[in-house]
Formats: C-alpha cells, structure tokens, sequence
C-alpha cells in the first residue's frame, strides 16, 4: 500500500475510497446505530477532540488516519463508490436508500468536509444506476439501483444525479460500463427517446464541431441510462457547455444535474424561504433552518423552496451554495415576485409552509422553527398547540432529568470527556449556565462565577454547575469548557437550542438555578452574583428578599460622592482637560449620560439632551450632565466630547465600569437622573428628555404626573387659532410652565397659546373664548381619505 501511496503523491491523484456504512451496520448492529449510517441527528460518537455524527464521515477519516499515519496526509480521498442498497436486507428499503443517497450527495454538493479534514470538500460517486440481477454474493447487493432493470425508477431520488466525467487525450469515456444485465426491453425505451427528442446540442451555441460531437456522445449514454426520465432535459445540455479538451493529465469534472420536476413535491409539504444574502437575520436564521431540513430528510415528505431577494445573480448563487435544498431560478423574477405579493411578505426571513393539499398551514414558518426545531413538524395549528401544552405539562412536573436527559443522552460530560450520569446530580443544587465563549460578557462572568463555584464547594455545599454552550466551532467550545470546573452538555447536544426555548431565553450569560427537589429556584441569578458574588447563595427566594433590603439600604444610602468617587479620582472633566471636583456637584440635580461616538442612536439623540441641557440650565444654574464615554479611543472620545457643553468623566476611567454595573447599562444612549440628595430619581430619564424635553426637568415622578395632567387637560384645543389681541400672526399651543397673560396679565402655568417672535401669550381660557381656530384645526377633524389613517401627527396607509 505504502508504495501506492506514494505513486498518488507524487503525481497528486487522489486515492479512490469505497464506503458502505450499510455493510458496516448490518454486521455490527449491537454497536451501529441505523440513524447514525443514515445522517440521522440523533447519535454522536466522540473520538478524542472529533466528534462524529454519521458513519461516512467515520469510515472516511479511518483510512485518513491511516495514511497519515504513514506520512502521506497531504493524499486526496475520493469516495469512488457509496450507496444503500433498497431491498434484499434488513433496514434495505426504498425509503434508507432514497435518505441516505440524499444526504450523502448534500454533503459533496455543500463541501463540508469531515471531521479530521473539515472544509476539504470529499468527492462523492453514487453505485448504482440500475440493479445488478446477476451478480453473486448476497441479495442485498443486487439491489443499490437508483433504476430498476425496466428503466423505471426504484425511488424518487429527485435532489440531483451526479455524473463523473474523465476527460482524457484520446477523448472522453464514462467512470462507468452499461451494466450486463441491462434487459433488451431497456432497448425500445432508449429509441423512444432518441427517435422522440430534437438534436439539442446542435443549437447550443456556441460549441464547436468537435464539442458537439462531444455532446451527442454524452447525450446517447444519457439517454440509454435512462437519466432524462428524472426531467429537465434542457438543463443537462447546458452543462455540456463547460466540456474543454484537456489533453495534459486526466482530470474529474463533476456535472451536476438538477433535475427536479415539479409533479415530484405532490404529496409533500412545501416551505418557501424568503431570503436574501445581504440579509443578517437571515444569515443567522439559515443554517439553524439547514439543520432541521436535515433532521427531516428521513421523512421525504418535507421540501424547501428559496425564493431569493438577492440584488444579483453571482450572491443568490454564493448564498444558494449553503442550501441544501431547491430555489427559483433567480432569472425567473416574474415568478418571485408573484409569490412575494401572493404571499404578503413584508419582511425576511420569512417561512410559508404549505400543506400536502396546497392550502397554507402557517405564515409563521420562522418562528416556529425558531422556537421548535424538528419537534415543530408537521407544522400544523394541532401541533404547535401540542407541544405547548407539552411544555405546560412538563414545567409543572420538572425534574432534573426531565430538563437534562434526552432520547439519546441520559449524562453529562466532565472537562476530561468523562460520562457523568444526571442520577449523579439529582439532589442537589444545579446551575445550567447558557454561555458563548467568544462574548465578552460570558467570558467576564464565568471567572466570577468559577470564584463563587469554588467558595460554595469549599463551604462543602452540594451545588454543580452545567455548562450549555452555544458555540458553534468545537475548538471554542473546548477552550471555554476546559476553564471552568464543571460538567457541561456535549457540543452542539441537541438540548441546548431545546433548553433555551424552555427557559426563555433573551441574552447570555444566563444561569438558571435548579433547586435540589428539581424545580426552578431562579430564572438568571448572573447579576446577583455580578453583584453579591457569594453573598447571593444559595439563590433561594428568602435570599433575594433579603438582598432588596440590602439594595433598599444602599440606594437610601447613595450620595453623589458614593457614586463619582473613587479613590483619588474625585473629579470630573469640563474643556479643554479642566479638573471639577465632584464635591462642587454635591446638592444639585445631575444627569448620567452613557453614551459613544461610534453609536448612531445616541448621535441623534444629542442634539434633544443639548438643547434641554441649555433651557434648564437657564433655570437652574447648578443643574448639570456628565458624559460617560463608551467609544473606543481618546480620538472618538474628544471628539465626540467636543459636541457637548457640560463635563465628562476622564477617557478609560475605572469608574466608567462600576457605574455601568451599578445602573444596569445594558444599551446605550441611557440617562440616569440624580437628585440633590444623591439618590436616583429614575434611570429612564432618555426617554423623559426625548419626550418632553426640557419639560420633565426635574424627572420626579410628581413632574411626570404634572406632565401626563398637562396633556389631559389639553385635549380637544386647537394646535392654533387666530385672536383679536393678536392679529399679527397666529397663536401656538405650546406648553410653559410660567408665563404672564398678555391678555388678562395673570400668571399662568403648563399651557399658552404663544406667538414665540412676538413673545406674545395668552391663558387658554382668554385664548378659546374669543379665538377662532384655523383651518387646518379644521381639516383636522375631518375622516382622512379612505385607505389611510391619521394619529395626529402623521397619515400613513392602511
């Protein structure tokens, strides 16, 4: 073998690999799982840091270890052949057969590669094209027909026909001989087609004579194989096209046919996938939609259609390539632009699934998938309403392994790879920690919660903590495990995405306590520890209350110099670099701007806290901002600070981080309002400013409650009106909160109708009594035009 080897290195051919993961089973069946040789979802086997999910890729990598372990890795590995068969056997059928030829041609056509060489596409030759009724050895081996021996097909393997090519010096010959057994009646349905059929490669420009000549060839084999009774007959010409006269080296050309007819998803349910590549959330969407397509191909009753919304050809092809399923040809925009409008769609991703007798079961498709995976299938009303009610069942009677164990797994792993059954934990206090190693706020919470880990272990509590990861390569996922001290899922298990629904999930890290009697003690405890760290053990409901009384002390507590100060960092920064003590703020009214430079929403926003900034100010001179920085170096940070006319917490100061934690800033722009005492007054004040601007200073809930009487009070008055005192222009409603009537010279408070250039105001009440609204007041009360509907401020259609 060694000198074979050697022969294919160095003149690079690849080494030609028959795989039967049928045989392997039917030998081993004590050992092999049908669902694992067929592609099924169900089974993993770890070898080492590899994991395995289908014996193809297991029998593939054996001989690749072998020959690396014979110093020839860099060798090429070509399944020459690969098949099931579909009778003679046991678990040989039409309908393993149909599912594993389909996976295993997904699986060449995606160029998945293997777990010891992932990525490295592994071409794949399908054995047979018809059934073999004289050859010997035992009955199943006569049976890996896609044909019969009349020509008709034994299955429906629609998904595509791979065809191998060899192009040599002396002209092109098939990788495959007309099988001995072909009987004669095959002879009358090939004259059928040839005597049916045009000569199609004579009007396929622009080849030359010695390609068509090439063409008819290969249109004869077809036609004798039979291959065109799958459809699409045009479609193989045009693939023909690509035929070059290679005369140097024997190289493999791949044809791939798509010759799927449209009677051949009768029966089957139809999703259409509204996509597009430029899309995120569809490309996020995609491969968890890949996954359960593929966790369904053993059914065969459930089809996938792309309708793509891409802007060109070249990225509906690159994003198609990750689809394992069929499209609209992108030429044909007539057609998906008519399913676009059939079907409403008004935003992507976007799922239709129809049922076997045409009619929609739901429009709903992605977030069903989303929030059901496989389980969702059928996909019906019935079913969702099933599993539902499933999962009613199964949070009254939760129990650890009800939550852990699944159809194919009954234990957790240890960081060494060591099975650790769910009874081993039952009893005791769990934690399911829902991590991502590669964010940052998973990777700064899981050392603080190794260090709460270790101290409770210390105390010779009974608490473990289960890892569910959501990464998606396994090298992250093993690098995340192996630094903490606990058990975790296996990666990529197929209960984390199902734990997540459970446990309704919103954002990572989570950590999910389970109390030792099985029920859920808490739903995320990350900020009690973030907060408390082992202070918030053992997560029980008396704890928490006894932790919101602490919090209720600390908040009665708070100063603005317990907040601003720490250590000698006293001070804040006003331009130009001046130092301000944060003791000359002590007594006033003070907002904590979290903002950056780099964030659009909170560029928009300045302008409204600028200008409330300057009306209060006016008001209130000791009234101030402080501009906490997120952008991300001193450039962005000044220049950004430039825009602004209050002070700033220093570039990169430590305090930055204790205040984000202290307020919970999970998005920015966000507003805390501090008042005289020190104590929060809200830390919703960004959405007070960007309501009612200046108006809701001081941001109390009493200014609120003024503000909310305000409006009442307002309703039914005109935005404007004419006045005999004012005749100049017209009046504004507008709202103050002191003011002198120029009609009755009275002070009034909340409204006036306000000529703003006259500095002209008037009561409301001697405003309406002789005022007259205009005519847009009027406009306003009439019924908007049918179609449309007006909130006040805007018409928009219906």
């Amino acid at each position: 073998m060694v000198p074979y080897l050697q022969f294919l290195e160095d003149h690079g051919s690849p080494f030609l690999l028959n795989v039967y993961p049928y045989i392997s089973y039917i030998r081993n069946k004590q050992y092999i799982s049908l669902d694992y040789a067929l592609f099924g979802s169900g089974t993993t086997v770890q070898d080492g840091a590899l994991t395995y999910t289908n014996l193809f890729d297991a029998s593939v990598d054996a001989f690749v270890w072998a020959m690396e372990r014979e110093g020839f890795g860099g060798v090429a590995v070509v399944v020459a052949e690969t098949g099931w068969p579909r009778d003679g056997g046991d678990a040989a059928t039409p309908e393993n057969a149909l599912a594993y030829n389909n996976n295993v041609i997904r699986r060449a056509r995606n160029s998945v590669g293997t777990p010891k060489r992932p990525g490295v596409g592994v071409e794949v030759f399908v054995f047979d094209l018809f059934d073999e009724n004289l050859k010997s050895g035992d009955e199943y081996e006569r049976h890996f027909g896609i044909f019969g021996l009349d020509g008709a097909k034994a299955y429906d393997l629609t998904t595509l026909i791979v065809i191998a090519i060899w192009t040599v010096r002396m002209g092109l010959q098939f990788m495959m001989s007309f099988p001995s057994s072909l009987p004669q009646q095959g002879l009358p349905y090939t004259q059928q087609w040839q005597s049916g059929k045009p000569s199609l490669c004579s009007v396929i420009p622009p080849l030359s004579e010695s390609k068509k000549q090439k063409c008819s060839t290969h249109l004869n084999l077809i036609k004798l194989y039979g291959l065109v009774e799958l459809g699409g007959w045009n479609f193989v010409f045009r693939f023909f096209r690509f035929l070059g006269n290679q005369t140097d080296r024997i190289v493999f050309r791949w044809i791939v046919l798509f010759l799927v007819k449209i009677t051949s998803l009768r029966g089957k349910k139809i999703g259409l996938y509204f996509s597009a590549s430029w899309c995120g959330p569809c490309r996020r969407f995609t491969p968890e939609l890949v996954e359960v397509y593929n966790g369904l191909s053993l059914k065969g009753d459930f089809e996938i259609t792309f309708v793509s919304a891409d802007e060109d050809d070249e990225m509906f092809k690159e994003y198609f390539s990750e689809m394992p399923w069929l499209a609209i040809p992108f030429s044909d925009s007539d057609t998906r632009d008519h399913l676009d409008e059939l079907f409403r769609v008004s935003g992507i991703p976007h799922l239709v699934i129809i049922g076997e007798n045409g009619k929609v079961l739901t429009d709903s498709g992605v977030e069903i998938i989303r929030e059901y995976g496989v389980e969702g299938f059928p996909f019906t009303s019935e079913r969702i309403k099933e599993l539902k009610e499933q999962e009613e069942v199964a949070k009254r009677e939760q129990s650890l392994r009800s939550i852990l164990v699944s159809d194919s797994r009954d234990f957790v792993i240890s960081a060494n790879g060591m099975k650790v059954p769910i009874s081993k934990l039952e009893g005791r206090l769990v934690g399911l920690y829902f991590s991502l190693s590669s964010y940052k706020l998973c990777v700064d919470f899981t050392s603080k919660l190794v260090d709460v880990y270790a101290k409770v272990k210390a105390m010779g509590e009974s608490f473990e903590i289960v890892l569910i990861s959501f990464d998606d390569d396994e090298e992250s996922f093993n690098e995340g495990f192996g630094s903490m001290p606990c058990f975790a899922l296996p990666f990529k298990d197929e209960s984390c995405r199902k734990l997540a629904r459970y446990f309704e999930l919103s954002t990572v890290p989570t950590l999910v306590m389970i109390g030792p009697d099985g029920k859920t003690l808490h739903s995320n405890v990350v900020e009690a520890i973030e907060e408390y760290g082992i202070q918030a053990y053992p997560f029980t409901p008396a704890k928490f209350a006894e932790l919101e009384e602490i919090e209720k002390a600390k908040q009665e507590a708070q100063t603005l110099e317990s907040i601003l100060v720490s250590g000698n960092r006293d001070y804040l920064i006003g331009k130009h670099g001046v130092k301000v003590p944060v003791s000359d703020l002590v007594g006033k009214n003070i907002l904590l701007y979290f903002s950056a430079h780099w964030c659009s929403p909170c560029r928009a926003f300045l302008p409204k806290l600028t200008d409330a900034y300057h009306k209060i100010k006016a008001k209130d001179s000791g009234f101030e901002v402080i501009f906490i920085s997120s952008d991300r170096d001193q450039t962005s940070f000044d220049d950004f600070f430039s825009e602004m006319p209050w002070l700033a917490l220093p570039f990169g100061d430590e305090r930055k981080e204790s205040l984000s934690k202290m307020f919970k800033v999970q998005g920015i722009p966000k507003v805390v309002a501090i008042g005289p005492t020190g104590r929060t007054i809200t830390t919703q004040a960004r959405d007070l400013v960007a309501d009612h601007g200046a108006d809701a200073y001081p941001f109390t809930d009493e200014r609120l409650q003024e503000i909310e009487a305000q409006y009442e009070m307002a309703k039914g008055w005109p935005d404007k009106l004419s006045h005999a005192l004012h005749e100049e222009h017209e009046l504004a409603l507008t709202q103050h909160q002191i003011y002198k009537c120029d009609g009755c010279d009275e002070e009034g408070h909340a409204w006036a109708f306000s000529c703003e250039e006259c500095d002209f105001d008037l009561h409301p009440k001697c405003a309406l009594e002789d005022g007259k609204g205009t005519e847009d007041d009027a406009m306003d009360e009439e019924k908007p035009e049918e179609g449309w509907i007006c909130d006040g401020k805007v018409c928009f259609k219906a």
